[in-house]
């Protein structure tokens, strides 16, 4: 990563068109959200409460009640409906409104249009053209409240038929879904956000949520495609070549490796797949801690002498680098931790790059190289190349990198960043200061449920350290080195 790469039409096209694809849901619920609920112990009991006032109902009263006495038959199925009648301050409220009850315009429909009008239900198609006007349809929306009226959650239902055989199927499955996300969310002291997984470089101890899908593409050559397996499970795919053109120009492989140039043009590249699990929930006193491993092949390094220093223990003045013309294999083992106060989230963590292979490697390793940082002892090492007069090792001996993170969560669409990989000594440290921004839709067009959709934008610089070189030709004090970066991912909730 030596410079800022610009985005492509293609690139950008391509993405767009995937987001869009991917972006379907399917079933009757087209949307549904619940915040973190740890700081509301009235979270514990929902009722089902009347519309609410200040909503725009339409359809008629017992459609209304139905989709009510649906819901809170499925509250009490799942062990959430309050038992003291709606005393308050001891619940949530769940309010209703039924936007659209569209009678249909014949009787009964025929078993071919009863399968297509289930078809374009479950695609997200309800009510579309003529025969979809015809079949009937109704679309509910129903909103989570807190005591002080803050709104917590949200869920949407659509379906094609005749509302008043619809409504109670409605309600119940509105309450079923609402009741999941609520069990779920009781502890969680943050709302959940696209993209909170990760900061810049570092993870934080989040996962993505079961079934959530993200596609993202750091500095056009770091790409990944990332899934939620269960709501502590995640898995990720990471590809990508990164050229470093140069001494001490930086670059980024797998889950945050950072790999430096020692000497001469390098080209890395890399796979990763890893696995992710968060091991213990956020609690108001308890940090959330997730660990995770990775297989990490690197290969197609370098030009002639030229190496790749791997950060890690010694890496700053001296430290272990890959030769030119190898693939080598990695076992990354991370664990991190992290907490939230209020907007602010702080982490901590640390990697472990292990070389006990068991893909085929190529790889030789030497002993010495540097990149553009200090030796500890005040003078520069310079870019110290993988030359033939270092030590050449069988195996790269196993290194630890901790780092360290915070964000600080602005709005609903912003928040700022902050993460560094933390080495002895402290100049040698590489931190990063980014921004982010959330972009997205508020309602489902057609069956594409945009509404679904966050696109996550970053935009954030690099520092390196360099200290003071008095004897060169061009003696200078100790400076930070700024780099670019940029990334964007899709993620479909």
């Amino acid at each position: 990563m030596s410079k800022m790469q610009g985005a492509t039409w293609p690139a950008a096209s391509a993405l767009a068109l995937v987001s869009m694809v991917a972006g379907c849901a399917v079933g009757s619920v087209r949307q549904a959200r619940v915040a973190g609920l740890a700081r509301y112990p009235e979270a514990a009991a929902i009722i089902v409460g009347a519309p609410d006032g200040n909503a725009s109902v339409t359809g008629d009263a017992p459609v209304s009640a139905q989709v009510a006495t649906g819901a809170q038959r499925a509250l009490a199925a799942a062990g959430v409906a309050s038992d003291r009648g709606g005393a308050p301050g001891d619940h949530l409220t769940l309010r209703f409104v039924v936007i659209e009850a569209i009678a249909p315009a014949a009787p009964g429909l025929e078993a071919t249009d009863r399968a297509l009008s289930r078809a374009r239900s479950w695609i997200g198609l309800a009510g579309a053209g003529d025969a979809g006007t015809a079949a009937g349809r109704l679309a509910v929306e129903g909103r989570l409240y807190t005591t002080d009226r803050r709104e917590v959650g949200y869920v949407r239902w659509e379906r094609e038929g005749a509302p008043e055989t619809l409504a109670a199927e409605a309600g119940e499955e509105s309450g079923n879904t609402l009741a999941r996300l609520v069990a779920e969310r009781r502890r969680d002291t943050a709302d959940r956000r696209a993209g909170d997984e990760r900061l810049l470089l570092t993870p934080t101890p989040l996962t993505l949520e079961a079934g959530e899908f993200v596609v993202s593409d750091d500095e056009l050559l770091l790409a990944r495609i990332g899934a939620g397996l269960s709501r502590r499970v995640q898995i990720d795919f990471w590809a990508g070549g990164l050229p470093i053109p140069g001494a001490g120009a930086v670059g980024a492989a797998g889950p945050g490796i950072i790999g430096v140039g020692a000497a001469g043009a390098v080209v890395l590249g890399f796979f990763d797949l890893g696995l992710k699990v968060r091991v213990l929930d956020e609690t108001r006193v308890l940090p959330a801690i997730a660990v995770a491993y990775d297989l990490l092949d690197v290969f197609g390094l370098g030009a002639g002498g030229a190496g790749v220093v791997l950060f890690g223990n010694g890496a700053g003045g001296g430290g272990f680098g890959v030769v030119a013309g190898a693939n080598a294999q990695f076992n990354v083992l991370t664990a991190v931790a992290g907490k939230h106060f209020g907007p602010v989230q702080v982490t901590a963590g640390t990697y472990v790059l292990d070389n006990h292979h068991y893909l085929p490697q190529s790889a030789a390793f030497q002993a010495g190289c540097g990149g553009a940082a200090t030796d500890g002892a005040g003078a520069s090492a310079g870019a110290i190349p993988c030359g033939s007069s270092y030590a050449r090792l069988g195996r790269l001996p196993t290194q630890v990198q901790p780092f360290a993170g915070a964000e600080v969560v602005l709005g609903r669409r912003s928040a700022i960043m902050v993460d560094a990989l933390v080495r002895e000594p402290i100049e040698s440290s590489i931190a990063t200061t980014g921004v982010r921004w959330l972009l997205g839709w508020s309602r489902p067009r057609g069956f594409l449920a945009l509404d679904r959709v966050r696109v996550r934008l970053d935009l954030a610089v690099v520092w390196l350290f360099e200290g003071a070189d008095r004897a060169s030709s061009m003696p200078h004090g100790a400076r930070a080195l700024p780099l670019p970066w940029a990334g964007v991912g899709f993620y479909f909730l």
